[in-house]
């Protein structure tokens, strides 16, 4: 850990690792697992990637704990699972037990998005008041959670800039803040310089792409924007759903997959083009996550209905079959 370097302009002027999902906090995918936040019963269900099994929840019971689940995120590494709660705590748990290991008092306020950068290093959002660290309302700091270090790396004050996500790409060392006003802000962790950028849209999710080269955002409006890490220009602009969608990258780089909260689809992209190529899925309730099987042959999803599904994504069996529904 150290304190994150700092880089940012305005996107309209400039024209613009490991995939560490920032969708508004509320899920998070490591290398086998995915865990997502069930806001309805304040619980956070953990899914086997490739099988869609579930493995664990926290709180065993949904609704009998003492505060509620508001942000998860897996180390970089899959070993430990940090969990955000609205009583100001991060509760660290060992993926290989489930066992908690350690618990974070961050002060009183609410953990609104945190992201790992390592097994200790944490992004986090904290929204409140605290005498323990002396952050105050929508701080974003690194948490050194070793040596209970913290350095604040940005401090917006004004209610309109709270961070809806945070990302962290461990190719390019960069962090990633989108706040819900349409400020994006862009950390260099080694030199320490940070750009901010005004998109004027109100994201609620930040992803990079595995090999750190694109950073992939979604509006609450149904926007899918895509970034170029290295220059920071705007690479496309879709209108890809009717209001919030989440977005997943495929770890070779090719495709990428977006899922609609309220429409209840799921698409599949051209990642480096931004071409949309088909709708792989319609549910009849909204989509609370989606994301690629390992070798990216599948894509999984939630819904709201607490359905598991897969999806074939190799693009000539989609066109096969989608001819084979062509009347001759």
């Amino acid at each position: 850990s150290g304190v994150v370097r700092a880089h940012s302009t305005n996107l309209a002027e400039a024209s613009g690792g490991t995939a560490v999902i920032g969708d508004g906090g509320d899920r998070s995918v490591s290398s086998s697992h995915v865990a997502v936040v069930n806001p309805h019963s304040d619980s956070v269900d953990v899914y086997d990637r490739e099988t869609g099994v579930r493995v664990w929840r926290f709180p065993e019971v949904p609704g009998t704990g003492a505060v509620a689940v508001t942000t998860v995120a897996f180390s970089s590494d899959g070993t430990s699972f940090f969990v955000g709660t609205s009583g100001g705590e991060i509760l660290t748990f060992d993926v290989a037990t489930w066992g908690l290991s350690r618990t974070t008092k961050l002060g009183d306020g609410f953990v609104r998005d945190l992201e790992a950068g390592s097994s200790e290093s944490l992004l986090v959002s904290f929204v409140g008041s605290s005498t323990i660290y002396g952050l105050a309302q929508s701080d974003y700091v690194l948490f050194d959670l070793e040596d209970g270090w913290v350095s604040r790396v940005l401090h917006n004050t004004g209610s309109s800039n709270l961070v809806n996500s945070v990302g962290w790409s461990d190719a390019t060392g960069d962090v990633v803040l989108a706040a819900f006003d349409g400020d994006l802000v862009v950390f260099d962790t080694e030199t320490r310089e940070d750009e901010r950028f005004t998109i004027d849209l109100p994201f609620g999710s930040v992803v990079s792409t595995d090999d750190g080269s694109m950073i992939l955002l979604g509006d609450i409006l149904g926007t899918l924007l895509a970034m170029d890490s290295g220059s920071l220009d705007e690479a496309y602009r879709q209108a890809a759903h009717r209001g919030p969608l989440i977005v997943a990258p495929d770890p070779q780089g090719r495709w990428v997959a977006t899922g609609g909260i309220i429409d209840g689809d799921v698409k599949l992209w051209d990642a480096p083009s931004g071409t949309e190529l088909t709708t792989l899925h319609t549910s009849v309730s909204g989509i609370r996550a989606v994301w690629f099987t390992p070798d990216g042959s599948r894509i999984g999803y939630l819904d709201e209905a607490g359905t598991v599904g897969f999806l074939e994504t190799d693009i000539d069996a989609l066109l096969a079959e989608a001819r084979s529904l062509v009347p001759e």
